[in-house]
């Protein structure tokens, strides 16, 4: 079969609920949302319908009460022989409305093979399974509730169930982390050379490379360490943050009021120094902006900007600031007389 994506707890119920005509439309709108969200979601489906097709038609299900008992279900279902067609029913562009139009048997036969596919899953040695957000952040759930929010071009590695006295993951590049609580079992973050250790909390992990992590805590405690040490370097509250870099571990004071900006859409400047302003900017729109000169150091300026783009931001700035956008070789000047 293959292994399968980590599938949320709400998203089996959600679908049989959708699958025997009670999903309300806020329930088929987040179901829509889920199965655009990654393909892994898409090709879940396509398996339970492929193996739909391997185990019987639907005119043989037309009379099945959709409230039948499960067991009689799963037992009608597995005594049905494979059909001569086998194509895909699934259409291969899932819009808004796409397979949302299928019909009410088909789709409750399918959601019976989601109770059969896991049933077959259950006692294999599952590979973990590797999540990458390409052009846009990406949202998981973990199978313990954890939620985890990759920036662009992240990706982490997980296994599909934790088991064993930790839950381990391996991650490369950017995220945020709300880790569900479980004392018996630590939540255990590989970036390179640095191992995050967290019981419940929520912070963010930068690791570019796998010589530069940073982590920056929100709530709660995480313990870091590197792989040649046998205890914790480093332990963290809220508001603080750990750099592994040259093979040290330093802390310090989170100053970035825009580090989660990838996350949140939300960029908050309170009289900001432009240089400052410039590196935020530069880092949430993958930009090239640059000053010129120093004259234009000295200015500052108190803003929020939600969700807008790059040019309505320059925009806006050059409304409160003495400032002219200049653009050359692919890159954006800010010029100007600058501020006393």
């Amino acid at each position: 079969m293959g292994m399968t994506p980590s599938i949320p707890p709400h998203i089996d119920p959600l679908i049989l609920r959708f699958l025997t005509g009670e999903a309300s439309p806020q329930e088929r709108q987040q179901l829509d949302t889920w199965v655009a969200a990654d393909p892994s979601h898409r090709r879940y489906l396509e398996q339970l319908v492929k193996l739909w097709h391997s185990s019987a038609s639907a005119t043989d299900f037309a009379h099945i009460d959709a409230h039948q008992d499960w067991q009689q279900v799963k037992a009608r279902l597995k005594g049905r022989r494979q059909p001569a067609d086998s194509r895909l029913l699934y259409p291969a562009r899932w819009g808004a409305n796409g397979w949302f139009k299928m019909a009410a048997v088909t789709l409750l036969v399918l959601g019976v093979l989601i109770g059969l596919y896991h049933q077959q899953m259950n006692g294999k040695t599952e590979a973990p399974v590797t999540s990458t957000a390409t052009t846009h952040p990406l949202q998981l759930t973990l199978s313990d509730g954890t939620r985890v929010y990759l920036n662009k071009r992240a990706s982490l590695t997980y296994p599909l169930s934790f088991s064993g006295p930790t839950r381990n993951v391996t991650l490369t590049g950017e995220a945020f982390f709300e880790v569900t609580k479980n004392p018996a079992q630590p939540f255990l973050i590989r970036s390179g050379a640095l191992l995050t250790r967290v019981v419940g909390t929520s912070f963010s992990v930068n690791a570019p490379t796998e010589d530069f992590v940073q982590v920056t805590v929100l709530t709660g405690k995480v313990a870091l360490s590197t792989s040649s040490a046998s205890q914790a370097s480093l332990v963290l509250t809220p508001g603080e943050q750990g750099v592994f870099q040259n093979n040290t571990l330093v802390e310090s004071t989170n100053t970035e009021v825009n580090f989660l900006a990838w996350k949140t859409k939300v960029l908050t400047f309170q009289n900001t120094p432009l240089a400052q302003v410039v590196q935020d900017l530069n880092r949430y729109y993958g930009q090239k902006l640059a000053l010129t000169g120093t004259s234009l150091e000295n200015c500052r300026i108190t803003a929020t900007f939600r969700e807008q783009p790059l040019e309505e931001v320059l925009t806006e700035m050059q409304l409160v600031l003495p400032i002219q956008v200049q653009r050359h070789q692919g890159r954006i000047i800010l010029a100007g007389k600058g501020c006393r």
